[in-house]
């Protein structure tokens, strides 16, 4: 579930950032249940997919702004520049790399 919530934020977050927009399904990223080896297939096709979108960023727009879509049932997004959403695409997935690591030592201590 957090991987696939996590990959999505950030593939969503470079696409706007590259002034593409991808369309994703949020909800359903919570509702998803992989094994080990579908996870890291996820990480694979969405690390490929973000390497694509940062190739085809233009570093000389990064300072603009603009208005990415809302999701279904979202509020509207505000403004935000592309140069925001490339460091909140960071920002985001650190946050949820921290939650699964402590998630795992907390894991491991139970099965200790």
């Amino acid at each position: 579930m957090l991987v696939e919530h996590a990959w999505g934020s950030v593939q969503m977050w470079t696409a706007w950032a590259a002034g593409q927009e991808i369309r994703r399904d949020r909800t359903a990223e919570f509702l998803v249940n992989r094994g080990a080896a579908e996870l890291r297939e996820v990480l694979a096709r969405g690390l490929a997919r973000v390497e694509e979108l940062l190739a085809a960023a233009d570093p000389t727009r990064y300072d603009e702004a603009g208005e990415p879509a809302a999701g279904p049932g979202q509020a509207p997004i505000e403004p935000m520049t592309r140069a925001w959403c490339l460091l909140h695409a960071v920002e985001h997935v650190s946050e949820h790399l921290g939650q699964a690591q402590l998630t795992r030592q907390l894991w491991e201590q139970r099965q200790a």
